[in-house]
């Protein structure tokens, strides 16, 4: 009989993980003056991809929480191969949903992220129509917006919301 050594059972040398339908990739641009439409994807840097629900909690328990980025800045969580522009071929057919935070939200607005991408990445289904979500801190709000390949599936994007 096999025993299968789990984080449960020894949190050092454990041997279950849990992949998930799609690979992620996450990436951060930071506010600068100089950005302009032609040399946006030069600011925004990848930061780490994760492909099992391990690898997610990972990523996300060692990079500043959404309410310490700078105001001006962004974290995108795309599907791996999809860049966080609309001109992605992924993209070019899609839209958002986006929802805005009143900077009040505090630290609430990190757990609501958090439930955010674990709906969209952990998934037992893929969501097909979700390329990515985006979170954005502004000066008098924070905004939370998934990535839409198609804005036509109206059915779909209706259960997403």
């Amino acid at each position: 009989m096999t025993t299968l050594t789990t984080a449960f059972t020894d949190g050092e040398n454990f041997d279950s993980f849990h992949p998930l339908v799609d690979e992620w990739t996450v990436w951060y641009d930071s506010p600068s003056k100089k950005v302009t439409e032609q040399n946006w994807m030069a600011n925004i840097k990848k930061a780490a991809d994760f492909q099992t629900l391990e690898d997610f909690w990972s990523v996300l328990n060692n990079i500043p929480g959404v309410n310490q980025i700078p105001v001006g800045a962004n974290y995108h969580v795309f599907k791996n191969g999809i860049k966080p522009m609309w001109e992605d071929p992924a993209n070019t057919k899609g839209g958002r949903l986006s929802v805005t935070f009143n900077k009040s939200a505090g630290d609430t607005i990190q757990n609501l992220w958090f439930r955010a991408l674990a709906v969209i990445v952990g998934s037992d289904l893929s969501i097909e129509n979700v390329c990515g979500a985006v979170f954005s801190n502004r000066k008098v709000s924070y905004r939370i917006s998934l990535w839409l390949r198609n804005y036509e599936t109206k059915d779909a994007n209706v259960d997403i919301a």
